[in-house]
């Protein structure tokens, strides 16, 4: 076990508990002054159908999304709805109340990490530096204040971090604890395959000498009960099933045999653009996370390179990890979106840490170097939720959208925008997620708001839909007159009204 500082010794539990509170302030901050995403209309409309009518379902989308909606929901699992309905039960059905869901489910995945780095190093050093460059980072409390992506993440985590953590005391719990865990990561989403490709990797590493038959099939039961739940659920309506999940996950094997694309664009695509903020309509600023990209290469590489890091079996297993995960979600998740990033984003700044941590031990210019950059990285993420928190498009500029609507939607009057109005308005009553404006539904609303989602959705179609591109821009310019007017930043709602 590497020795650290004693003030480290004597205080830890207090830096653990200052790191999370830090974390929390951050991410509920973040929670409260982000504009909506169109996903948070749809899943709270499915929580709140549970809580009420208990079943699983999305009417608001029913019409224009995928079949069936209104009566079942397959499009993916569906743990995360049944836990959002019970968290509304006792804080209330709003927009910021569900992001606090995913902050909760951020700081379990942030405790996880702290004891899978810990048990793994034998270094509460590296453990703490971790702990605090992952709840520090930007990216991580951007992708913890919102949808389904923190739960299943938390719960990989976790299921990782008590396997480690009891395996020496008693194998037999820590292997079906840690198997329930990640069973309930699947039955949160299908990418609960990463944390059980963790657990099967840290068994292998650590305890293969323990596998038998016994314990294969301890293991299996969590996931046997969990798919048998799910499986009688999707029995009612299997051809509704196929046509909901493999239309939602339509794209996400796209790159499964061809390697190299796949490289290349989850390079290009979800670090460089995505993620890198190399696009139009990004803030100048946030390509400074170009060097963030830099810092975790340099890590990796510095790692790789030290035969003093590989020389520890934890540091080995984290690095061959680290591998894994990323040809996972390269060839897994062909979309590139910047949300699946929570999959793997932790176990980066792990690496940075013990590669920072390394450089510190070294003394010298390394040593004052090494703790620049960890405050950099730090002092990045509170100026950049600083600078949501100036803009606060939640407040300034949804807000007053919604309350727009509130006071003017009157009888049966249909609004086409973001779900996310459902929270202020009525579901299924008054509001259409159709970034389509009722093309393909026929639909006529009294009311359409555009906001920076839906205005890059209707761009995007220009070209591989023209007729649907016309359309949209004719209704909007002939049938239909501004109302309402109002933007933060790069943020807008515009509203329009029929002319009657």
């Amino acid at each position: 076990m590497v020795e650290y500082p004693t003030m480290w010794r004597k205080y830890e539990r207090l830096l653990i508990c200052l790191i999370i509170v830090v974390y929390i302030v951050l991410a509920a901050a973040m929670a409260r002054v982000r504009a909506p995403d169109a996903d948070e209309g749809s899943f709270g409309n499915a929580a709140v159908v549970f809580g009420t009518k208990h079943i699983l379902a999305m009417p608001m989308r029913n019409r224009v999304w995928l079949p069936g909606l209104d009566s079942h929901l397959y499009v993916t699992a569906p743990l995360y709805f049944v836990g959002l309905s019970l968290w509304f039960k006792l804080f209330g059905a709003a927009i910021v109340t569900m992001r606090y869901f995913s902050v909760f489910w951020g700081v379990v995945g942030l405790i996880a990490w702290y004891f899978i780095v810990n048990a793994l190093t034998k270094n509460r050093g590296v453990a703490l530096l971790s702990m605090a460059l992952i709840a520090l980072n930007y990216d991580y409390i951007n992708l913890t204040s919102e949808r389904y992506d923190p739960m299943v993440a938390a719960l990989n985590a976790a299921g990782m971090a008590v396997y480690i953590v009891l395996r020496e005391r008693n194998f037999p719990v820590a292997v079906f604890i840690s198997n329930v865990l990640v069973a309930a990561a699947f039955v949160t989403h299908p990418y609960g395959l990463f944390g059980f490709a963790g657990l099967a990797l840290l068994c292998l590493s650590l305890d293969r000498q323990k596998l038998s038959v016994k314990v294969l099939a301890l293991a299996a039961t969590p996931y046997v009960l969990a798919l048998a739940g799910w499986g009688t659920y999707i029995a009612q309506e299997p051809r509704l099933f196929w046509t909901q999940f493999h239309g939602n996950a339509s794209g996400r094997l796209s790159h499964l045999f061809s390697p190299w694309t796949a490289f290349v664009a989850e390079i290009h695509d979800r670090y460089i653009v995505l993620f890198g903020g190399w696009r139009p309509g990004v803030p100048v600023y946030m390509k400074i996370k170009t060097l963030i990209l830099i810092t975790i290469f340099v890590s990796i590489c510095g790692c790789l390179l030290s035969a003093e890091i590989r020389r520890v079996r934890g540091h080995r297993i984290i690095l061959s990890l680290t591998g894994l995960w990323f040809l996972m979600l390269m060839l897994l998740e062909g979309t590139k979106l910047y949300n699946y990033l929570l999959l793997i984003w932790p176990i980066y700044f792990v690496i940075v840490a013990i590669w920072l941590e390394s450089l510190i031990r070294k003394g010298g210019w390394l040593r004052y170097a090494s703790i620049v950059g960890i405050c950099l990285l730090v002092i990045f993420a509170i100026t950049s939720i600083g600078y949501r928190a100036r803009l606060n498009s939640y407040q300034n500029a949804f807000l007053p959208a919604l309350r727009y609507l509130q006071e003017n939607v009157k009888g049966n009057d249909l609004v086409v925008g973001s779900g996310s109005f459902g929270f202020g308005l009525d579901f299924e009553k008054h509001v259409l997620d159709d970034h389509q404006l009722g093309y393909s539904v026929g639909e006529v609303p009294e009311y359409i708001v555009i906001d920076k989602q839906y205005s890059d959705q209707i761009n995007a179609s220009r070209r591989p839909k023209p007729d649907l591109y016309r359309y949209v821009q004719n209704m909007l310019s002939s049938r239909y007159q501004i109302v309402f007017s109002d933007h933060s930043g790069p943020d807008f709602y515009r509203i329009y009204r029929k002319v009657n």
